[in-house]
């Protein structure tokens, strides 16, 4: 009884054919890692675009907020200096002059910035547009603290008033220690608006 052998025929018939034929696969994941990395690519781009467009509206709205703060700043600045004039003096005068002066507070947005860091688009942008929004991200913080202790300040003050002319010793100098606190934050936040200007001038550039 002969026992018959099943031949499998080689797929190549040459070297020449095996060469081609693992070009061809090396060719098609080339191209389907290259198409990824394309797709990648324009995705990160898209995410920067995104994240880009959210930073300059908030800028443009936090500009606009700031050039209303600082011209309503700068008559509280000019009352309260009028008031540290008198308050050693003339207390009621400086009192009264307090009490008339607006007191203008600001919360600035800073919403885009958690969703730039958690979607990771800082990583695909240019190092030194990063370092642009982080310095205007922690003024902008910077000034919203200032502002929301600013306006402790003069809740304190409008605590006082509130007594009438019903005021020890005690508390006429605690008073005047109040409006030199808010003199100073009204200096403080007014430099830190000036800056904030500045670097929002230089965004893009």
């Amino acid at each position: 009884m002969e026992v018959e052998f099943e031949h499998h025929q080689h797929p190549f018939t040459s070297v020449k054919d095996l060469i081609l034929h693992i070009l061809t696969i090396s060719l098609g994941i080339s191209l389907a890692l290259a198409g990824e990395a394309a797709l990648e690519h324009r995705q990160h781009h898209e995410l920067v675009a995104e994240t880009r467009e959210a930073f300059h509206n908030q800028i443009d709205d936090n500009r606009m907020a700031v050039t209303e703060n600082m011209k309503a700043l700068a008559d509280t600045q000019a009352r309260l200096q009028k008031v540290l004039t008198l308050v050693d003096t003339d207390f009621v005068a400086a009192r009264q002059e307090a009490i008339s002066a607006q007191h203008p507070f600001i919360d600035l947005d800073t919403d885009s910035w958690d969703p730039a860091v958690t979607t990771g688009a800082l990583t695909y942008m240019k190092l030194g547009e990063v370092r642009q929004y982080s310095k205007i991200h922690v003024d902008e913080l910077a000034v919203n603290k200032l502002s929301h202790d600013d306006e402790d300040t003069w809740f304190q003050l409008a605590e006082y008033n509130a007594q009438g002319a019903e005021m020890d010793a005690s508390d006429r100098k605690e008073v005047k220690k109040l409006i030199r606190k808010a003199a100073a934050y009204a200096k403080w936040i007014a430099g830190r608006e000036q800056d904030l200007m500045k670097m929002y001038d230089q965004v893009g550039k």
